[in-house]
């Protein structure tokens, strides 16, 4: 049998084996991701109280007669068969759970693989308790952790950089879930290049999946790609510290660039070409971008099984959605998955496409928001960051595709201003605030932005990168404005209030106030800095 080609990229790192991931949440359902070690049926069980019988005592029993044993009457007891479809990964839809309760999981082993291939039944929750909280259905706050940018292998020893951080403070705050803000994993390192890897591989990669009759595999091209993707995911959320904060608070995400392609969706399909040129070769841009098309499909394929398959359930391929939280309503929108710089399009929508602008504004005069004492909503890339200067006039080189991701730059403009009025009539005619959530820069900042035509609008933009990837440099404070118009608008001006190019993730807590008011407070947890590394804090009112 011949060896996967996608394989000679893994080293020798430590790859996620079992794990939890708990997900979108409502006051009686939670989506459950579990990935186990080994293919077959896995049961997971959902308690009201720990099981603090000792995992090996369950033998070879079946697992509801084990749990009968033990005087346990699980809340959620179901089965699922685990193979390498998903990459032995399952989201378990958990129902009739009570709101405001605290719930504890754990993951056994079918009796059919015990004692071989496995070892012993309690696999997930037996050497620390697994567990989560379901909210209120009327809850008049939330608490929530905001963070991107994981990458812990930019620098030559992996550095986790401020998850135990984060894990300890949303203990402190009793944070009701977290926001992943956009790349989750980065396959696109300086160590490791999944596209410098197929660069070089390519032809070869091609030529071991040719049938008989000379045409392609596709299936089997697609498979080693799909391999590769789920290996930076196995590789970067193997950290002990990753792995806690994700299997204790839920978890919202959505991917950005480095889940794909550095600048997917604002390259051009020749620029893509490129990346997959080799020295010297003739550019052929028909074959470079046909298999820059097919690693598309593998990373979203991937993204699926880790990412979005323990989101809010939405229709095939529509990658954004929105979700409540009592009195508060949230929207994640997909900057990535209909993002096409070279999309024709009457109204210029080259980052979101027509059908997301349409499922948004559906949601913006949707019950949801109508009773909502707040609105965020998640933007991968901040709607203000950078200047418009060196957004529109230094897009050249390497940073071409970085500056033409930005809401800012001269090809987004129009499509951007179509959100920003939407939202500031919103706030202007409600008196209620919005926030937008955002990644992607490295740098950690708060910004208030105004509109001319709606005075009476409360907007912000709450930044939270890099959670454990090096963050920009000190240098990067004198691109980005402390004020002025958003570019190619005379309408919306910004001021910022905090930039912070360091590690750093965001608690945001918002708690209505009265008949109508809401108080919103959005801190930013820097670099610890100090011997005993106490985090600092830098703190804005938003309300």
């Amino acid at each position: 049998m011949k060896k996967q080609l996608a394989y000679d990229l893994e080293s020798a790192d430590a790859k996620l084996k079992s794990a939890a991931i708990v997900g979108a949440m409502t006051p009686t359902t939670c989506r459950l991701w579990i990935r186990a070690y080994h293919p077959g049926r896995w049961w997971l069980v959902v308690t009201s109280e720990p099981i603090e019988d000792e995992w090996d005592t369950i033998g070879n029993e079946p697992v509801a007669e084990y749990l009968q044993r033990i005087g346990v009457d699980p809340a959620f007891l179901g089965s699922e068969v685990f193979g390498n479809d998903t990459d032995r990964s399952r989201v378990f839809d958990v129902d009739g759970l009570e709101e405001g309760r605290c719930y504890h999981y754990t993951l056994y082993a079918d009796e059919s693989l015990y004692p071989v291939p496995v070892s012993r039944r309690r696999e997930i929750g037996f050497r620390s308790q697994c567990c989560f909280r379901t909210p209120t259905a009327d809850s008049p706050s939330v608490t929530f952790g905001l963070y991107s940018c994981h990458d812990p292998f930019k620098s030559k020893a992996a550095n986790v950089g401020l998850w135990s951080d984060m894990l300890e403070t949303l203990d402190e705050v009793d944070a009701d879930f977290c926001i992943g803000a956009g790349d989750q994993v980065y396959v696109d390192t300086t160590q490791e290049d999944l596209w410098v890897w197929l660069k070089t591989h390519k032809r070869e990669l091609i030529e071991r999946h040719v049938n008989g009759d000379g045409s392609v595999d596709e299936l089997g091209v697609l498979g080693e790609m799909v391999a590769l993707y789920r290996y930076f995911y196995r590789k970067y959320w193997a950290f002990k510290e990753v792995r806690e904060v994700f299997s204790r608070f839920p978890q919202y995400m959505i991917w950005d660039d480095h889940e794909i392609m550095d600048g997917w969706g604002s390259l051009t399909k020749k620029e893509r070409s490129q990346k997959l040129d080799r020295l010297l070769e003739w550019e052929d841009v028909e074959f470079n971008s046909y298999l820059a098309d097919l690693m598309y499909q593998a990373a979203k394929q991937v993204y699926i099984e880790y990412q979005h398959s323990h989101n809010p359930v939405t229709p095939h391929d529509q990658f954004d959605y929105g979700f409540d939280h009592g009195a508060f309503a949230f929207y994640t929108l997909d900057m990535r998955g209909d993002h096409d710089v070279e999309r024709e399009s009457p109204r210029n929508r080259k980052l979101l496409g027509p059908e997301q602008h349409g499922r948004f504004r559906d949601w913006m005069e949707g019950d949801a928001v109508a009773d909502a004492r707040a609105l965020f909503v998640v933007s991968p890339v901040p709607v203000v960051h950078w200047s418009s200067f060196a957004v529109n006039k230094l897009d050249l080189g390497s940073v071409k595709d970085d500056f033409q991701d930005e809401w800012d730059h001269k090809t987004n403009q129009k499509e951007r201003d179509v959100i920003l009025k939407q939202i500031f009539r919103y706030s202007h005619d409600t008196l209620r605030p919005v926030v937008f959530l955002s990644g992607d820069v490295h740098c950690g900042g708060v910004f208030r932005i105004h509109s001319s035509e709606h005075p009476l609008a409360n907007v912000w933009q709450v930044t939270s990168s890099p959670i454990s990837r090096p963050a920009a440099p000190e240098i990067a404070k004198w691109i980005v404005r402390e004020e002025g118009c958003l570019g190619g608008s005379k309408v919306f001006t910004f001021k910022r209030e905090v930039f912070w190019a360091a590690n750093n993730f965001g608690i945001l807590k918002a708690r209505a106030v009265g008949e109508a008011g809401v108080e919103l407070i959005a801190d930013l947890y820097g670099d610890p800095s100090s011997e005993d590394r106490s985090l600092t804090r830098r703190r804005v009112r938003l309300s």
